[in-house]
């Protein structure tokens, strides 16, 4: 993803509409943490001494003024220009673009009930969870035409880089390696019909189900199933909503697509439930997209899990 593309991205998870016609007043705040998580893009691609870092954050800092206002744009040069060793240093110290943000007074300290979010949160990034969704959005991007390995590769570890901001860096470094050690084998599955869970499974980042095969399809229908297939399509639906799909009425049309490809691999049950969680929930859906919860939060919320 280069630079450009990315700035875009991360902006967009941080709730800016590209396409709006007008700007959140500005925040230091917010400005810092865009700039933190776009210093992380760029360290984690091999612009990792001090100097080439602060040229390319202030470059950054300049295309900033496109979407989020001259003032922001303004806020950036001051933060990497007053801050670049305890940014370079919180890089490598691998600290989350808050945590920074907090040191160096841009943002203000956590209070507790925010810690508490955040470590709900993390219950979330294991391993098994980390994998399905990364096996997801590769069978996203291999029925929509990229079929090549090391194009799969590319995008995936792009698509790593984007949990940062959804599930933190811990999520990032998870993602990262089981992409890297484990590519064959998630382009391997992709021409044949095993779900995301199986695939996790072979490459043990989810343990093994007890229940044989036949079983399992015959309870396709269960709840647990049905909270399965809502957490599938609310993973595709963070997917779309940091890439610029910010829009409820897109996002719905968007997702009861991706809702008929869930048919190839979960079967034409899930289809269905997919399409009636859509239809049903697209409201609750876009706002929580907004204020960031997780997907296993939204399931629980309208009672799919």
């Amino acid at each position: 993803m280069n630079g450009v593309l990315y700035l875009a991205v991360v902006v967009a998870a941080f709730g800016s509409g590209l396409a709006q016609q007008t700007r959140p007043p500005p925040d230091p705040c917010r400005t810092c943490q865009i700039i933190i998580n776009i210093a992380y893009h760029h360290f984690n691609n091999t612009v990792n001494d001090k100097p080439g870092l602060l040229t390319q954050l202030l470059g950054e800092c300049q295309r900033l003024a496109q979407y989020e206002g001259a003032q922001a744009s303004a806020d950036c040069t001051r933060i990497v220009n007053a801050n670049i060793d305890t940014i370079y240093n919180d890089l490598n110290a691998q600290k989350s673009p808050q945590q920074t943000c907090m040191d160096i007074n841009e943002c203000p300290a956590s209070s507790s009930a925010s810690i508490v979010k955040r470590q709900k949160r993390q219950q979330h990034t294991d391993g098994c969870h980390i994998c399905e969704i990364v096996v997801n959005l590769a069978r996203h991007y291999f029925n929509n035409n990229i079929t090549d390995e090391k194009a799969l590769l590319s995008v995936l570890l792009s698509e790593c880089q984007s949990l940062t901001q959804i599930y933190g860096l811990q999520a990032y470094l998870q993602c990262k390696q089981l992409v890297n050690s484990n590519i064959d084998r998630i382009f391997a599955d992709m021409s044949t019909q095993k779900t995301g869970t199986q695939t996790c499974q072979d490459i043990k980042e989810c343990p093994p189900t007890t229940t044989a095969p036949t079983v399992k399809r015959q309870k396709r229908q269960n709840p647990q199933d049905q909270c399965r297939t809502c957490e599938i399509i609310i993973n595709i639906a963070q997917y779309h909503f940091h890439n610029n799909i910010n829009d409820q009425n897109a996002l719905q049309q968007q997702l009861l697509i991706e809702c008929q490809h869930l048919a190839q691999t979960e079967g034409p049950t899930a289809s269905k439930n997919c399409i009636n969680i859509v239809n049903a929930n697209i409201a609750k859906i876009f706002a929580d997209m907004k204020s960031g919860q997780s997907p296993r939060q939204t399931c629980v919320d309208i009672r799919e899990c």
